[in-house]
């Protein structure tokens, strides 16, 4: 897969918008709506409350800037049923705890990157940290590790990613192991 075909929600986060028809900014990338379903991005939001949003029908490139279809494409989220409907449910990526199918805590996700082209969720970036402040046990998970995106946590299939990833020590790992009551190996 080509490296910029996939992008981190860090590095579009803050991007300016350009209505391509237009040839105007009209605001700037607050957050990226995926459907906890699907994996599928569903638009983006011009603010923390997400009282505009753009569906991702509108986006012709998503990234830094991000070019949308026409001014026009900014909604409320009441006007189109999708994000309604994701909104609704409440389920997030960013920041939400993150656990194995046999309950052991990961940590929660930092970041989060989808691919621009299929626009859909590709890998979870999930720690443990201290404060908010110092992370550690940082494990990158791939979309097809999840098994279900609620509203309080992201379950995902197993503790192999996390051996695989040796982004935590065999002491660790054992304790995983032991807590988790299932073989790694």
């Amino acid at each position: 897969m080509n490296a910029a075909v996939e992008k981190y929600f860090s590095e579009i986060t803050g991007a300016q918008i350009i209505s391509e028809s237009e040839g105007i900014a009209i605001g700037f990338v607050s957050d990226i709506i995926i459907d906890p379903f699907t994996g599928a991005v569903a638009g983006i939001s011009l603010n923390k409350k997400f009282s505009q949003v753009i569906p991702a029908l509108d986006i012709r490139k998503l990234g830094n800037p991000t070019i949308i279809s026409t001014i026009d494409a900014v909604s409320e989220p009441e006007d189109i049923i999708k994000i309604k409907q994701i909104l609704e449910y409440g389920a997030k990526i960013l920041g939400n705890k993150v656990f194995t199918k046999s309950g052991f805590y990961l940590g929660k996700v930092y970041d989060f990157a989808v691919n621009i082209n299929a626009m859909a969720l590709t890998k979870i970036a999930v720690a443990k940290s201290i404060l908010g402040l110092v992370r550690f046990n940082e494990v990158l998970l791939p979309h097809t590790e999840i098994v279900e995106i609620k509203p309080e946590k992201i379950i995902v299939r197993s503790i192999t990613a996390i051996k695989k990833s040796h982004a935590i020590s065999e002491k660790e790992l054992q304790k995983i192991k032991t807590y988790a009551g299932v073989s790694c190996e």
